[in-house]
């Protein structure tokens, strides 16, 4: 019994230790858990929804009330995404594989292509002309062509200029010539209307624009008269005429009423003769044919009307003319100059077929152009056609999602001009 008591006591006297113990071990820590889980406690459960939220709010901005004003002002920013002139630029010129201090001028404008934003980038180098197309989104090329500047002689003074103290009198230069030293808007509606033979008061409408057409700046003017579409283009600098064009006009609905019926009831026995046709052009345009470096003459139809379609080339000028095949009236008269005048070009009369490479040729020089094979090729078509005095291949196919357009010299196989678009 004693010993079970002593035991007990033992036992009762090691259980108080361990709880002595127990109190001065954790008493302070116990206490500074419960503070801490009073005092910080109450700080998470304040600060932790606070910050949160806001964090919440971000993520899950589209569901909540607040995506909406945050999508409007993006859906206003929306030119924020587009890949910007300067990349447009670069992807352009990276293509053309031409370094941007070799181009002598550049213009970048976005524009509006088939539903699509597009920067519309244009440049020429090393006398060629480059007109790109560039998906103001994506950066995708959609548009790219390349054909030889006819007027890259006169930028060959450039070189020696850039190389001397003529920097700066050459970049002021442009400057210098402001529109005011151009004639005038008013002044080149008069030139085109007294060279058409029409009062402004006949004309339906007169369009006049100041544009660029290869580097020259010119007024764009255009008006309706009598049936007539006309189209000048006006050096901006000296009034001189640099493109006249006359064409039915297809709007004019009693005209085309009575042209329909004529083409359908006339027999091809009573239409003049190629001779006749061609004599009407020269006459109109003051050309002895003697003087003409080529003349072309073929019956054709255009807009419902039988003509006869003649061009020719003389003193340093295109002609195209359209001669109504029954009554011999000029539908179309149009001259401009010619940009390929050289005096090399009555050489080329003396060249036959037998100096070209081929058609066969002509398609591969395109198609390794464009990293196209034969076999994925659609519509392909070979033409030997005359160009501005030259003979040269027609080459077109489409590929894919796009359209291609060559033109290839019959007698070197340079490429003159390369054109690819979205079908």
């Amino acid at each position: 019994m004693k010993s079970k008591k002593i035991a007990a006591l033992i036992a009762a006297i090691i259980a108080g230790a361990l709880l002595i113990s127990g109190c001065t071990g954790s008493p302070s820590q116990p206490a500074v858990t419960q503070e801490a889980a009073n005092a910080p406690a109450d700080t998470p459960e304040q600060n932790t929804p606070e910050q949160n939220t806001p964090e919440t709010t971000a993520e899950n901005a589209e569901p909540t009330e607040n995506a909406e004003p945050a999508a409007q002002p993006a859906a206003e920013d929306t030119p924020v995404e587009y890949i910007g002139g300067d990349v447009a630029k670069a992807a352009a010129l990276k293509h053309a594989g031409v370094n941007e201090s070799d181009i002598s001028w550049i213009g970048v404008n976005m524009d509006r292509e088939n539903g699509s934003i597009v920067y519309e980038i244009d440049f020429d180098a090393a006398g060629y002309e480059y007109d790109y197309e560039v998906d103001a989104t994506t950066g995708e090329i959609v548009k790219s062509q390349k054909e030889v500047d006819d007027d890259y002689q006169a930028p060959a003074a450039q070189p020696a200029q850039d190389s001397t103290q003529t920097d700066e009198p050459a970049q002021a230069a442009p400057a210098a010539q402001t529109q005011t030293d151009y004639i005038g808007e008013a002044k080149a509606k008069s030139i085109a209307l007294e060279h058409a033979g029409v009062k402004e008061e006949d004309a339906m409408w007169i369009e006049v624009n100041l544009d660029r057409e290869n580097r020259t700046v010119v007024y764009d003017v255009d008006f309706d008269a009598a049936g007539y579409e006309y189209d000048y283009e006006i050096n901006a600098t000296t009034g001189d005429i640099v493109k006249s064009q006359k064409e039915v006009d297809d709007d004019y609905r009693a005209a085309q009423t009575q042209t329909q019926t004529q083409t359908q009831t006339q027999p091809q026995t009573d239409y003049i003769s190629e001779a006749e046709a061609k004599s009407i052009a020269l006459e109109h345009a003051g050309v002895n044919e003697d003087d003409a470096l080529w003349i072309e003459v073929k019956l054709d139809r255009e807009k419902n009307t039988v003509v006869y379609d003649i061009d020719f080339d003389a003193a340093g000028y295109d002609y195209d003319y359209e001669i109504n095949a029954t009554t011999g009236a000029v539908v179309k008269s149009q001259k401009e100059v010619d940009d390929d005048y050289r005096a090399s070009q009555s050489q080329t009369q003396t060249q036959t077929q037998s100096d070209y490479i081929g058609e066969a040729e002509a398609k591969r020089i395109a198609l390794d152009h464009a990293g196209v094979k034969e076999a994925d090729a659609r519509k392909l078509e070979v033409e030997l056609d005359r160009e501005h005095g030259r003979v040269i291949y027609d080459v077109s196919f489409d590929s894919g999602s796009y359209e291609y357009d060559y033109e290839v010299d019959a007698l070197t196989g340079s490429i003159l001009k390369s054109d690819k678009e979205r079908d």
